[in-house]
């Protein structure tokens, strides 16, 4: 019978252990999940982040009636559940749009996609404290287990759950390639951490490679401001559009520094010193290789870059 309730809330008759209806919760179930716009926007803000369906089943209305005597009535128990929906909402919208949880939003992606390319959000009981969230192999997606025999404190809940949910996935599970038409475009994936960068130097040419684009357009001018402006350039500074974003976008991943031959005589020679110095001390990389014409750096931390300055008067 229950099978066939979607709307309806029912209890369990503790007599006959059959369920039978109890329309005076339809009422209130109705003013939190069809009505009140905070649950529905948050749960179409998650679909909007992640790009992919929530479903959020409704059946703890039908089997948990039994919250009714701690909570006091099925008023107060519904509104308990659903701000800790809520709260779970917006811990992983919060994690989803911080960049530095980058990996674990493309763990959370894997673990949806290889199963049913829908977050899943199933309420169940539990005998414990406080509220907690789990990923579950067996329900498809995450569990919010809710207290049985203690009210919720809804204060700080996004904070506790959030805590829960980046050691969601930490586990000893195969690796599984994503499916490539959730991953973020190279415009995106260029400008998230880890940044790695390599300089590759001969006496008159040098390559610099990026997957951070900002970097690159730094270097590019900052040398460009210290040419000589007396005389014709005699470096060639050029910075390259990564291939596969839109050209409108702006985003690099070479600089090329080529010296120009000087009259009647040899080429210019340019060290590659001069850009250790700025990728290391002014950008904050950290060199992890080298050998004898290359050298490779990282920097695992966010860099921001400077807000635009207003037009100057005139």
């Amino acid at each position: 019978m229950a099978n066939h309730v979607q709307v309806a809330s029912i209890h369990v008759d503790e007599t006959t252990n059959f369920p039978i209806f109890d329309f005076s919760r339809l009422h209130v179930t109705n003013h939190y999940w069809l009505e009140h716009p905070r649950v529905r926007r948050l749960m179409g803000d998650v679909e909007g982040v992640t790009n992919r369906p929530m479903l959020c089943s409704r059946d703890w209305e039908i089997y948990y009636p039994q919250l009714d005597k701690l909570y006091g009535d099925a008023q107060h128990t519904i509104h308990a559940v659903t701000e800790a929906i809520v709260a779970w909402c917006e811990a992983i919208i919060g994690l989803v749009t911080d960049e530095s949880n980058w990996k674990w939003k493309n763990e959370l992606f894997r673990n949806v996609d290889r199963r049913n390319e829908r977050i899943r959000l199933k309420i169940k009981i539990y005998q414990a404290e406080s509220p907690s969230v789990v990923w579950s192999e067996e329900d498809l997606g995450f569990v919010l287990f809710i207290p049985e025999a203690n009210v919720m404190d809804l204060s700080g809940l996004v904070r506790h759950f959030k805590d829960q949910l980046l050691s969601a996935f930490d586990s000893d599970e195969l690796y599984h390639i994503p499916k490539a038409q959730y991953i973020n475009g190279p415009s995106e994936l260029l400008l998230r951490p880890p940044y790695y960068l390599t300089i590759q130097a001969s006496p008159t040419y040098i390559t610099v490679q990026s997957s951070h684009s900002p970097s690159l357009k730094f270097l590019a001018e900052y040398l460009r401001e210290h040419e000589s402006k007396e005389e014709a350039p005699v470096i060639d500074i050029k910075l390259h559009q990564n291939l596969f974003t839109p050209k409108e976008s702006a985003i690099y991943d070479n600089l090329t520094l080529n010296a120009d031959p000087l009259p009647g005589g040899p080429v210019n020679r340019i060290s590659p010193l001069m850009l250790v110095r700025l990728v290391e001390n002014e950008l904050g990389y950290e060199m992890d290789n080298r050998n004898q014409n290359s050298r490779y750096f990282c920097r695992r931390e966010p860099l921001e870059e400077p807000p635009e300055e207003p037009p100057k008067a005139v």
